[in-house]
């Protein structure tokens, strides 16, 4: 592969601030882990923060030749918060300026930070899901059984999710509204399901998709919530899941589900069983890379691919979906 810019457009955690805001956005020594790896590599890594310096992230790629934009990869780890666009906004403008980029189109970024909207084209294509229903707004009449699950439905990494998260009873429902943060709405509510829990990696482009292996997540708490979430450390244990008839179905359906949404480059995949029989949770098409604390590396590590080959196998699909796509217009009217 020739040598590439890459532009690693990051939300870097603010140590000191909202933790809880900030709760998706990576650690300063993440990204300088992935950046000194892509070096290793062979390729040259600029970072930059669109938080706070969003001029100088638009000045830089708009003067940009048309020569230099088809050698320059934007990285997308922009996690952003308080929008359900916006693990979107840098696909969207790398395929309206003419970039290649990392990871899925803003197309599919939108549909699957949507919970509630996932777990229904889930449900269309066969997919086991938990019951499920959209809260949107505190008043609204809830007939739901118990016990449930509430998170908010545009969210991850556990923000807005703490131990009270799960409710078992109608008291306990009563006092939990009365504590529902408005900036969270809609909330997801989902059947609590009491199983094993397993996480998988898709990797690979459009045409392409190939899994990791499935690996058992052993929480350190029933709840993973935001109290326990570390930028320091990962604080599971993953054991590969031993049951290579349930392995092989799960890896299946997450093809199945990632291909619909139009994933590229990276994304994973969460499950639960209930009764032995695995249910899909949900899809992040912007996972976090870390090799300190996040689940995809390991499930890459596992399955054979070296943290390099990860970001190898990452890179490889973004050039392909860039050379591939006719996407004239972004790369017109310079």
């Amino acid at each position: 592969m020739s040598k590439l810019k890459i532009l690693l457009i990051v939300d870097i955690y603010p140590v000191g601030q909202n933790l809880e805001l900030f709760q998706e956005w990576e650690s300063f020594e993440s990204i300088q882990i992935l950046k000194n790896t892509l070096e290793e590599i062979g390729h040259s890594v600029e970072i930059l923060e669109p938080f706070t310096r969003k001029r100088e992230l638009l000045e830089k790629l708009t003067f940009l030749s048309q020569e230099h934009r088809n050698s320059t990869l934007l990285w997308n780890l922009v996690e952003g918060y308080f929008s359900k666009n916006r693990e979107a906004y840098v696909p969207a403008l790398a395929e309206f300026l003419g970039f290649p980029y990392v990871g899925s189109e803003a197309y599919s970024q939108v549909l699957s930070l949507d919970k509630h909207l996932t777990k229904m084209i889930a449900f269309s294509l066969g997919i086991p899901t938990p019951m499920f229903c959209l809260l949107e707004s505190a008043s609204q009449t809830l007939n739901f059984h118990y016990p449930f699950f509430i998170k908010p439905n545009y969210e991850g990494s556990s923000l807005g999710i703490h131990q009270n998260n799960f409710i078992s009873s109608p008291s306990e429902w009563k006092k939990f509204q009365t504590n529902l943060k408005e900036e969270f709405f809609p909330y997801l509510i989902e059947e609590y399901l009491e199983g094993k829990e397993y996480t998988l990696g898709i990797l690979g482009n459009t045409k392409k998709l190939f899994p990791t292996r499935v690996l058992e997540v052993v929480s350190p708490s029933p709840i993973y919530s935001a109290e326990i979430k570390s930028k320091s450390e990962m604080l599971e244990e993953f054991l590969p899941l031993k049951d290579s008839f349930k392995e092989k179905w799960i890896q299946e359906m997450s093809l199945k589900l990632s291909y619909k949404l139009g994933v590229s480059g990276f994304a994973r995949l969460d499950w639960k069983e209930k009764n032995g029989n695995p249910y899909f949770l949900e899809i992040n098409l912007t996972p976090g890379l870390s090799k300190k604390y996040s689940a995809l590396p390991i499930c890459a590590a596992v399955s054979g691919i070296s943290y390099p080959e990860l970001l190898n196998i990452i890179i490889e699909s973004a050039m392909f979906e860039y050379q591939q796509q006719a996407r004239d217009y972004g790369r017109r009217g310079y």
